[in-house]
């Protein structure tokens, strides 16, 4: 066979054999074609308000022969398009202390890729970024693959919120951790609202981080695409409201150069649409790289056709304004219902009160499912094992280096009826008792 690269060889080596723990095996189910499938309840996807969004494509979407043509022809002539219209809707949902303008902003084929161009450019090959945990583990494949980078976590205590300013310091001796073995931290990452805590981090943390970063010169990533979707419950009845970055006076209150810090957004989590691949990258006070992240984005646009749906969708001002409304509302009823679920089994979680997922805690069911003393990753592997064997996958946040490591991501904003049967599987999975019920159970709830 002809050679591969190293870093080809080292990828087949290390990533592409991967573990039963992050993939499902064989088709997904289908309602109507593989009615036997697993249920995919890892993935961040929101279902609720699908029929309504495909409605209004269906009856909105066209195309012109420029969208046919390379993108330099959309976007160099008169045609509405994304780049004018995410602009808006981020100036419109962020509220920045200065609208953002054209020479700020950067649209590219989901936020993976415009992540994966930023690592590339503001860290060489061996050095580092940080993020505390547990964190979004895809972050950890879009350092590592393209940049040859590594993500270095800073462990937070079990007993210390990961969001709250007292993870500074663990933040802090992880920096000075890394730098001192030799891998110098380059970037460090916050995702807010969080990812997988599902919850919205408070004002003075975003504001130290900006602190952190000016202290050991690095460049501060926030990632923000779950910004539209926090909502209140019978659970949390007050949650922090998301305040992006953007909004925040950082350069008079901290010490931090506004040059250091960069947002990840779009629509992706907030209508639905991550197959439609459309993120954007804003950074307001560093020019260079706005310009790096637009060239390396140039061999890899955004589809024209995906750009004329989601222009379509963010100019409509008001089907945008109550869609975002009505999805909260969803979300909110969506969250409740497993609440309940997770309440009725006596099942641990973690309280969300943004995003489309939920943590929780099957320690005591792993117990059961193996020996004792068995340790963590064992216990993990069996639970996944038996979750696949009836039907049903959630994703283990082990992976993510959680400090509670029995705990799963489990997204509940899948189309009702398929959340249901999801509960249903894990209940027959691990022998919990029949019983519970949540009424009513309608999609437009």
């Amino acid at each position: 066979m002809p050679r591969l690269s190293r870093r080809g060889q080292a990828r087949l080596d290390n990533d592409v054999n991967v573990p039963l723990r992050f993939f499902i095996p064989g088709k997904y189910y289908d309602t109507k074609h593989n009615p036997e499938g697993v249920i995919n309840m890892a993935t961040a996807e929101n279902s609720l308000m699908t029929p309504e969004l495909l409605q209004h494509i269906h009856s909105h979407f066209h195309l012109d022969p420029v969208h046919l043509k390379y993108r330099v022809s959309l976007l160099s002539g008169f045609y509405p398009n994304t780049e004018q219209a995410l602009r808006m809707y981020i100036n419109e949902t962020f509220h920045p202390r200065e609208l953002i303008t054209p020479e700020q902003i950067v649209t590219g084929p989901g936020l993976g890729a415009i992540f994966a161009q930023f690592i590339w450019h503001t860290c060489e090959e061996g050095e580092g970024v940080v993020i505390t945990t547990p964190y979004y583990d895809s972050f950890a494949r879009e350092s590592e693959y393209h940049a040859q980078v590594k993500l270095v976590a800073a462990h937070i205590p079990r007993d210390v919120d990961p969001l709250s300013l007292a993870a500074i310091k663990y933040t802090s001796a992880a920096i000075e951790a890394s730098n001192a073995s030799g891998t110098r931290i380059r970037v460090v990452i916050l995702c807010n609202p969080h990812n997988p805590l599902a919850r919205v981090y408070p004002k003075e943390t975003i504001l130290a981080y900006a602190t952190l970063a000016e202290k050991f010169d690095l460049h501060l990533l926030v990632d923000e695409v779950y910004g539209n979707e926090v909502f209140p419950s019978t659970v949390v009845p007050n949650p922090i409201p998301f305040e992006s970055v953007l909004s925040m006076d950082v350069n008079s209150l901290t010490d931090c150069d506004p040059s250091r810090i960069h947002v990840l957004a779009g629509p992706a989590k907030d209508f639905g649409v991550s197959g439609l691949k459309v993120g954007v990258f804003v950074s307001q006070q560093n020019d260079d790289m706005v310009k790096l992240i637009r060239a390396s984005l140039g061999p890899i646009p955004i589809s024209s056709a995906s750009d004329s749906i989601m222009t379509a969708v963010l100019n409509d001002s008001k089907f945008r304004t109550w869609f975002l409304e009505e999805n909260r509302r969803r979300l909110t009823k969506a969250f409740e219902r497993v609440a309940s679920w997770c309440d009725f089994h006596k099942i641990s979680y973690e309280p969300a009160s943004a995003g489309v997922f939920v943590l929780l805690d099957l320690g005591p069911f792993l117990e059961r499912l193996s020996d004792v003393g068995a340790s963590d990753d064992v216990k993990v592997d069996n639970g996944v094992r038996i979750m696949l064997d009836n039907g049903v996958f959630l994703r283990p946040t082990i992976v993510a280096h959680d400090q509670i490591p029995t705990r799963f991501r489990m997204t509940f904003t899948l189309p009702p009826d398929t959340m249901l049967l999801g509960l249903r599987r894990l209940e027959k999975a691990f022998g919990l008792r029949q019983g519970w019920s949540f009424h009513p159970w309608r999609s437009n709830l």
